[in-house]
Order: C-alpha cells, then structure tokens, then sequence
C-alpha cells in the first residue's frame, strides 16, 4: 500500500489499485481490517486528501471549468487576432519612416530625389540645390 501511494501529490487520483498478499496486505493482527488477511483487496478512485496537515483543497486552487476555458480561448483569440491586425497596421503606417530613403548628406528621411543625378535628399538640405550635381529640380518620392 505505501509503494502506491509513494509519489502521489496532494488531490491525485488512482483510479485502480489492487493489493495482493504477496505485496504486503493487511495483517491479521490488525483490528480493524484483520479480515482482509490473505486476500486480494481493490480501491477504485483512490485519492490523497491530506498530507502533513495540508488538504488537497488547500494546495490546489479549484481550475476553470469547461464553460470558463471557452471563454478564455475565445479571449485569447481575439486578443491574438487584435495583436496581429495591429501590428501590421504599425508596419504599414511607420515602415516607410524606418526603412525609407534617407537623404545623402544628413542621414534623415530624403522627400524626393535630383531629376539630374538621381540622388536621394531631404527638403534642407536640397534647398540650395542638389549639392552632388546642383541640379534645381527635385523629384518628390510618392506617399
């Protein structure tokens, strides 16, 4: 009986348990449960209440039901959906700011590029001019 229950947490349930003689059953010395000396004895759905003083209420909080793991799908979906949708509205509406043509000379996010040479330049810095070639005429870059 105790090479069963070895190992058993707190609340498990075994759903069969046969005990020979062989295994060490119950004692004829025993007073309560003498009777059972010599013979084969079955739990069905045994389970460990108390260990140490500690209830298996007590260790376990009580899980969500059926109805209550529905509904935590359903919210997890709809919040993996929501993630999904904004994040690829984050990608279209900030990835040409990221990953747009930067301008030649300051580095910072180029409006449109030289008609002559083909450079990429930001309004400041094409005020005078293309400074590669000094082209006047800019080329602005489609939103």
């Amino acid at each position: 009986m105790y090479d069963v229950l070895l190992g058993m947490r707190n609340g498990a349930i075994k759903e069969l348990v046969i005990i020979t003689p062989a295994d060490g059953g119950y004692e004829s010395s025993d007073p309560d449960y003498g009777y059972l000396a010599g013979e084969v004895v079955e739990f069905r759905n045994l389970q460990i209440y108390e260990i140490n003083g500690f209830y298996y209420t007590d260790v376990f909080p009580p899980g969500v039901g059926d109805v209550g793991r529905v509904i935590l799908i359903i919210l997890g979906v709809i919040l993996g959906l929501g993630a999904v949708v904004g994040g690829s509205y984050v990608i279209y509406r900030y990835s040409p700011k990221i990953f747009g043509k930067r301008c030649l000379t300051c580095k910072s996010l180029a409006v449109g590029k030289c008609r002559n040479c083909g450079q990429s330049f930001c309004e400041i810095c094409f005020s005078n001019g293309c400074p590669s070639c000094k082209g006047r005429s800019l080329i602005r870059n489609k939103r």
